[in-house]
């Protein structure tokens, strides 16, 4: 009869190591962690090699990011980001990570986007582009799977970009009526003209500084990290984000208001010495701390812990097939890489810019001598002109570019139409007839001192005139389509006092304008390619 083993030899028979086919399963999920782990890797050096193929428009981020500190955050998102998903590293292990060959059409997708922004110069789309490449490129060599435990850190990603620009004039815009409304309530006596703020004390205007972009942006950036740590529904992260887009806006208007109030009571110099020293900073602080304390209480609990489950290791990988996926991956960034370098060498020669004017051309001294110039970037050919109407001096200039690129466009988020010295009053747009073309230009009041410039301003693309920067974009890929990609920038302005409308200025434009006719025939034979 057998009996039951006791002590110290029934111990070493129970943790006795059994053989068979336990051991060759270890020895197999050792071998796939290892392949996992070798594929992390390789989507890693993937990243940094698309970072070094796009180099330039991973440059124009930083310096936006260092150049404008409506920007200067987004140094923190990289490692923000690699925080994130060094929090999911064991879930994404667990996700068994391998490449997908459909991971290649979004890479492609956003490869085109890039190139085609490229071509007509939209910086802000080729940035754009540039995250969504590197968030398909995760796709492509991590799969569907794996992809989704770093889905936030990758969307994350597209606060890197800066973003905003075209919203400054629009911010300023509410935040002088909030400051103005405000004033009003409190019973204060105020004037407003566009940006200009009057009141018994002086003049304020709303400058491109006090918009609020930076804290606008900055707020957005960090809402988006606190929705997505407290809430788990959508609805409240909608909610919260709102939130952080109209109490930055509000809080702005205000601190505008409070400074003017400050300014009544102690005086102009008391109140930018506290707006620019103390006021700015320790009042944005409590508007981001009330907004969080906002947020906070209507938090959701964290959903429960689980431990990642571990994905099938069963199915065979195929190493080859792996290669060649990544080989089509890097071939998409390559070649889209290659298009644009052959594309930004063609050569654009310049035949003439003989335009229509009832004035003569200004030499080099009379231009330099002038006291308003618009900056017009990287023009291939540029003419000024000024004659005089009703004894009012209306200045013309134009920037022609021959082939459209980068820093060298007809509308360029680096041109402006008045020196950075000088104030914007107002801003808006006009109906105007150019060349028997209906425009809706640009209209612009800018002021130094008691000087005041009305300024019109559009552009001619694929032989049509616009005032909207947007709408010449599309004009251009039209154009491009049919083999052309001319542009020019033209800006017409008038001189005013400041105590006199703009009416008068206003009619010398319209009647300056209507000797424009040829203009769009002259600017189509300036160039050929």
């Amino acid at each position: 009869m057998l009996s039951k083993p006791e002590g110290r030899e029934a111990r070493n028979r129970l943790t006795l190591p059994q053989p068979g086919p336990t051991g060759s399963a270890s020895a197999g999920s050792s071998i796939g962690l290892d392949r996992e782990r070798l594929t992390l890797a390789v989507a890693g050096a993937g990243i940094l090699l698309l970072l070094l193929l796009f180099r330039g428009t991973a440059g124009s981020i930083v310096r936006l990011w260092y150049d404008d500190n409506a920007y200067s955050h987004g140094f923190l998102i990289l490692p923000i980001a690699g925080w994130l998903v060094w929090q999911r590293r064991a879930a994404l292990l667990a996700a068994a990570p391998r490449p997908t060959v459909w991971g290649l059409l979004p890479l492609a997708a956003a490869a085109t986007a890039w190139l085609m922004a490229q071509v007509v110069s939209v910086q802000m789309v080729s940035q754009f582009a540039l995250a969504a490449m590197i968030d398909a490129l995760a796709l492509t060599l991590l799969g569907f799977r794996a992809f989704r435990v770093l889905a936030f850190p990758a969307l994350f990603l597209f606060a890197a970009v800066p973003f905003g620009q075209g919203v400054t004039p629009q911010l300023q815009a509410w935040t002088a009526n909030i400051a103005v409304q405000a004033l009003r309530a409190v019973g204060t006596p105020v004037f407003q003209d566009g940006l200009q703020i009057t009141t018994p004390i002086g003049n304020f205007a709303v400058a491109d500084e006090c918009s609020g972009l930076r804290f606008l942006t900055a707020t957005i950036t960090l809402a988006i990290l606190f929705a997505s740590e407290f809430y788990r529904t959508w609805a409240r992260r909608a909610a919260f984000l709102v939130l952080a887009i109209v109490i930055p806006i509000v809080s702005n208007g205000l601190r505008v208001f409070t400074v003017i109030l400050l300014a009544h009571a102690f005086g102009l110099e008391f109140a930018a010495s506290v707006d620019h020293v103390i006021y700015g900073w320790v009042f944005l602080t409590l508007v981001t701390g009330v907004l969080l304390l906002i947020g906070w209480s209507f938090r959701e609990a964290p959903a429960a812990a689980t431990a990642p489950r571990p994905a099938d290791r069963s199915t065979t990988r195929r190493p080859a097939r792996d290669a060649l996926v990544a080989a089509g991956a890097f071939g998409i960034l390559i070649a889209a890489t290659a298009t644009d370098g052959a594309l930004a060498r063609i050569p654009g020669p310049i035949a003439d810019l003989a335009l229509p004017a009832a004035g003569a051309p200004l030499d080099a001294a009379a231009i330099q001598a002038l006291p308003w110039q618009p900056k017009l970037p990287g023009a291939d050919a540029r003419r000024v002109d000024q004659e005089l109407v009703d004894g009012r001096p209306v200045t013309r200039v134009v920037a022609y570019y021959a082939w459209q690129r980068q820093g060298a466009k007809a509308a360029s988020d680096a041109a402006n139409l008045a020196p950075d010295d000088w104030t914007r009053l107002s801003f808006g747009k006009a109906d105007v007839s150019i060349d028997g073309q209906s425009v809706a230009v640009q209209r612009l009041v800018v002021a130094h001192g008691r000087q005041h410039w009305l300024i019109y301003a559009w552009y001619w693309v694929d032989d049509r005139f616009t005032g909207s920067a947007a709408a010449s974009k599309l004009l251009q890929i039209r154009g491009l389509l049919a083999g052309r990609n001319a542009g020019a920038a033209i800006v017409m302005a008038a001189p005013f006092d400041g105590n006199e409308s703009p009416a008068e200025a206003e009619r010398a434009l319209t009647r300056a304008l209507a000797q424009q006719e040829g203009l769009s025939r002259a600017l189509a034979h300036a160039g050929s390619m």
